[in-house]
Parts: structure tokens; C-alpha cells; sequence
């Protein structure tokens, strides 16, 4: 995961955002404001277990943490350990749609 600043949108931006459209044409008057705001990044949650009880030594029930940004996806050759393929998206992407897309180099 790789976290990116979160931006302030109205909800008429969410919706264009929602829609696809480019941040230059959501805001074409205020060109400076459209170079400035992250339209690709999205939120999703990482699942964790929370630390273990000191006194019991048991592991805490699973949390998922809010995380708004991107997601860094590599293929790595095993003999030597290079990489190979990189892939980034968004932090909503599911890891396993990626393996067919980019990552598996037959």
C-alpha cells in the first residue's frame, strides 16, 4: 500500500470522479486546483490482527484499517529473484485480477 494525501471533494466532484471524468474537466476554469487533485487514488481497507495481550499473550480480534491511496503490485522471477513485471493501481484493486492483467509473464 502506498498512502496518498486525502483530498476534499463537494459532492457534485465526487460524482464526476465517480463518473471517470479527468480533473481537467472537472474543474477546466481552475487549471493550478485540477494539477493538484488526486482523481486515481481510492479508499479500502487493511485487514490486521491487533497486537497480542501482554498478560494473555493472545492475538487481539482482526481490525481493518482505512487506507486511502495506491497499491504497488510486482511479479518477481524466482531463479534470481529479479523483478520482472510492475503494475500499480488503485488501493481498491483486488490483488488476484492483477495476476492474469500484468503480473504472470508466461
Amino acid at each position: 500500500m502506498i498512502p496518498a494525501p486525502r483530498q476534499k471533494f463537494d459532492d457534485g466532484e465526487k460524482q464526476a470522479i465517480k463518473e471517470g471524468k479527468s480533473a481537467a474537466k472537472i474543474w477546466p476554469h481552475n487549471p493550478a486546483k485540477a494539477a493538484q487533485k488526486d482523481v486515481d487514488a481510492r479508499w479500502t481497507f487493511k485487514r490486521a490482527k491487533a497486537k497480542p495481550d501482554s498478560d494473555t499473550r493472545k492475538l487481539g480480534p482482526e481490525i481493518a484499517i482505512p487506507v486511502f491511496g495506491y497499491k504497488s503490485h510486482i511479479g518477481i522471477d524466482r531463479r534470481h529473484g529479479l523483478i520482472r513485471t510492475w503494475l500499480v493501481t488503485d488501493a481498491a484493486a483486488h490483488d488476484g485480477a492483477r495476476l492474469r492483467e500484468r503480473l504472470i509473464d508466461r
